[in-house]
């Protein structure tokens, strides 16, 4: 019997896949486990939007699972910035979460899908950090 698994195996992809599992998973429960998100999430149509690009690479060239790491300490505000060229249904409105204490990447990356969903713009989904402006913490996202 020969053996076919993969001789070259895709780590970068599978490293990748788990991160994003995580991600995925914390923005699902977190709309399940809170009445008034869910209610939120079917009311408004918000969906899981966000895909997670904050992480690092290490010295093999892949990617590194941060997303339990604290980038900055401290109680913030979150906030993304509403731009109307990207609201193509025009409802969308600037983002502030309530505040939060020194949050995780992956905490943030919830924060950063109720900011895409908040602005509605569903062109610049890729979370990709955060910037600090004194107690508010502003989403850096790319297309």
């Amino acid at each position: 019997m020969s053996d076919h698994s993969d001789p070259y195996p895709d780590l970068y992809g599978e490293k990748l896949d788990a991160i994003y599992d995580r991600a995925d998973h914390a923005i699902d429960t977190r709309a399940a486990n809170s009445s008034s998100d869910f209610l939120r999430v079917l009311k408004n149509g918000n969906r899981n939007a966000v895909i997670y690009s904050a992480y690092e690479i290490d010295e093999n060239d892949l990617p590194i699972d941060n997303l339990d790491e604290v980038p900055f300490k401290g109680t913030f505000i979150v906030k993304g910035l509403y731009m109307d060229y990207w609201d193509s249904d025009g409802d969308g409105e600037t983002y502030h979460s309530n505040p939060i204490t020194d949050p995780t990447w992956l905490q943030l990356t919830v924060l950063a899908n109720d900011c895409v969903n908040t602005t509605r713009d569903y062109h610049h989904i890729f979370f990709e950090g955060v910037n600090k402006e004194g107690k508010y913490l502003t989403l850096a996202f790319g297309s």
